[in-house]
């Protein structure tokens, strides 16, 4: 897997090493990765730094039309963004949540993970 990471206490997840900033729409906080998407990620040429900067520049992958339209109402809003991009052959879902405090929203974690780990 391209980018470094580190293990995080709890033993689900890695944090995974931020890509770069520049016309990125939002900032993903502290990014996470299941055992799953690791595991993907390791077998994969596909990097985490490449899927992050699509993911925080707009490009939501395979997404519906619906869930488009989500995350064109959550840029605005501050909620939740989803993007899922096929990596060899199956499917890796990015989701950057939103908490909310007082009617703000924060994005403080992004998490790569798959589908059947959500």
């Amino acid at each position: 897997m391209s980018g470094s990471s580190n293990a995080v206490d709890d033993g689900f997840v890695a944090e995974i090493t931020p890509c770069r900033p520049g016309s990125m729409l939002f900032t993903p906080g502290r990014i996470l990765a299941t055992p799953g998407a690791l595991a993907l990620l390791e077998r994969s040429v596909v990097s985490v730094p490449a899927l992050m900067l699509k993911h925080c520049t707009g490009d939501r992958g395979t997404l519906c039309d619906e869930d488009v339209a989500a995350n064109v109402y959550a840029l605005a809003s501050g909620a939740r963004i989803f993007s899922a991009f096929d990596v060899d052959g199956e499917k890796l879902w990015i989701i950057t949540d939103a908490a909310q405090d007082e009617h703000v929203y924060d994005r403080q974690t992004t998490t790569l993970l798959l589908p059947d780990e959500y």
